[in-house]
């Protein structure tokens, strides 16, 4: 696939000296699975990582896709790591959370409480 003149695929940001894109991806991951409001996510991310506005949605972007990736019960489904990282980190961190399938530790069932925190969020269906 071609990417469009302009853009690009490289999905990563700068992070302080000492901070890293697992911890960034956990606080974030910490504060969704307890329903914190989009604007407090946002307004801590931007202030503990010293992070741009556009890098601040981005990274919270980032961390559900890659949650959302896990759901999909694929491994394969998982992002680039060097062009992806914080949604590869989710993904793994969310991963490790499913149940294994037939004691398999490459195999995962979506479940668990990434499973319920995107069914909570879906809108209701009429």
């Amino acid at each position: 696939m071609t990417i469009p003149e302009g853009w690009t695929d490289d999905l990563t940001i700068s992070l302080p000296p000492g901070r890293t894109v697992d911890e960034l991806a956990t606080r974030i991951m910490r504060s969704l699975i307890v329903h914190t409001p989009f604007e407090e996510i946002y307004l801590d991310t931007r202030k503990a990582f010293s992070l741009s506005s556009d890098d601040a949605h981005l990274a919270i972007d980032r961390v559900q896709g890659g949650i959302i990736r896990a759901l999909t019960g694929r491994l394969d489904n998982r992002s680039d790591k060097i062009k992806d990282p914080i949604a590869f980190s989710s993904f793994e961190a969310a991963w490790k959370t499913f149940p294994r399938k037939r004691w398999l530790p490459w195999k995962r069932v979506p479940g668990g409480l990434w499973e319920r925190w995107y069914e909570e969020r879906k809108p209701p269906t009429s």
